[in-house]
């Protein structure tokens, strides 16, 4: 029976030869079981191939995909994949073309980038000279000089006591007109005997004023 049955599955798929088809045919209808069976699956077949098939609408494929599971891939596997997988790289004659005018235009923009750097520093330097700062304080532990050309910072510019007792310090400056005060041992705040000029600071004191000229 079993023999039967692949014989009978073999028929329905069209697998058999003309004579086994034609035995298969007739031992079918000698036997009811066969043809009950063989009558069965012929209607099924036929009911699958004449019904329509209904079409999925055009956003099924985007909403299935949107409804799966999103698998969270750790960054140590994302890099082992990328660096021990082969990587095959197609360069045409074009694309070498454009690889190496870039490289050429990055070496070019850093180098001209590297050379006005370089010359602004020279012609910020240039356009500077050292002005000295002198405070004569024989008794004082520590002379700071604050002003506007380093934005009033108490210990940003500190000055160099000589034997005698004079505090001094040079000072690189653009030309221009500068207030400024000494501040002795960190708390008194006093001005220049030598300024060139003196401006009053907004509370009740004056600071003192250095004019600086290029030669």
């Amino acid at each position: 029976m079993y023999k039967e049955r692949e014989l009978l599955q073999r028929l329905l798929d069209g697998e058999l030869d003309e004579s086994e088809r034609e035995q298969m045919l007739k031992a079918i209808e000698a036997n009811p079981f066969l043809k009950r069976d063989y009558k069965g699956f012929a209607e099924t077949i036929q009911a699958l191939e004449e019904a329509k098939h209904p079409l999925a609408p055009p956003y099924f494929t985007a909403e299935v995909m949107r409804k799966l599971p999103v698998l969270a891939v750790p960054f140590w596997k994302k890099a082992a994949l990328f660096l021990f997988r082969p990587h095959i790289f197609r360069l045409n004659i074009a694309t070498i073309a454009f690889l190496l005018l870039a490289a050429v235009s990055g070496a070019v923009f850093l180098m001209g980038r590297g050379t006005m750097q370089t010359a602004a520093l020279e012609q910020g330097k240039a356009n500077t000279v050292m002005v000295t700062f002198r405070l004569q304080a024989p008794g004082a532990q520590s002379v700071a000089l604050a002003g506007e050309f380093n934005k009033w910072m108490v210990n940003e510019t500190q000055l160099s006591r000589s034997k005698s007792g004079e505090w001094q310090v040079e000072v690189p400056l653009r030309a221009g007109t500068y207030a400024y005060m000494f501040v002795v041992d960190g708390r008194t705040w006093l001005p220049d005997p030598d300024a060139d000029a003196y401006r009053d600071d907004g509370f009740g004191s004056r600071n003192s004023v250095r004019r600086v000229y290029h030669l």
